[in-house]
């Protein structure tokens, strides 16, 4: 995007703007009620209800429309999406599903409701293959899939998905 000092670039968000001045960032707004945005060099400003705030380089921000804005300092986690890396500590299966549909374009589904709340740490990398966080998954907390890449064996059907089910056999 081409530097115009007249007409600022601004990220819009349901949970408040996010108005660019010259910078390297990071906006991660998946969470229904939260925004998170880290800033690496130059400077972003975030404008939410009753409230607006100005991040230096090396700090986060993280909105949630209950309890309002908090900063922080950046920690290695906050900048693994400049390597393509997601880390995951003690997270539900539950809430990786939206990750995994966003990165593999893949649907993730669970046997049993139970699985959703198994807890898995450890990185995703975007660049990688599913079958590796697959197997990566199945090997550490004995949960088995089945990767489905044409439904129903239809090649124009849904997206591919990938069913989880508990470790027994």
């Amino acid at each position: 995007i081409m530097k115009r000092e007249s007409q600022p670039f601004v990220v819009k968000s349901d949970r408040g703007d996010i108005t660019v001045l010259g910078t390297s960032f990071n906006v991660n707004s998946y969470a229904l009620e939260t925004v998170k945005i880290t800033l690496v060099e130059g400077a972003v400003a975030f404008r939410c209800p009753g409230s607006q705030l100005r991040l230096a380089p090396g700090e986060a921000l993280t909105y949630n429309t209950k309890t309002g804005a908090k900063k922080s300092a950046l920690n290695e986690d906050d900048l693994l999406w400049m390597k393509g890396m997601y880390r995951l500590d003690n997270t539900p299966l539950g809430n990786i599903r939206d990750l995994v549909k966003r990165w593999y374009n893949v649907d993730l589904d669970f046997e049993n409701p139970a699985i959703e709340k198994e807890r898995f740490t450890g990185t995703i990398f975007k660049k990688e293959p599913l079958e590796t966080f697959l197997k990566t998954l199945e090997l550490t907390s004995g949960i088995k899939y089945n990767y489905d890449q044409t439904p129903n064996g239809c090649n124009t059907c849904a997206s591919p998905h990938v069913r989880l089910r508990g470790g027994e056999n």
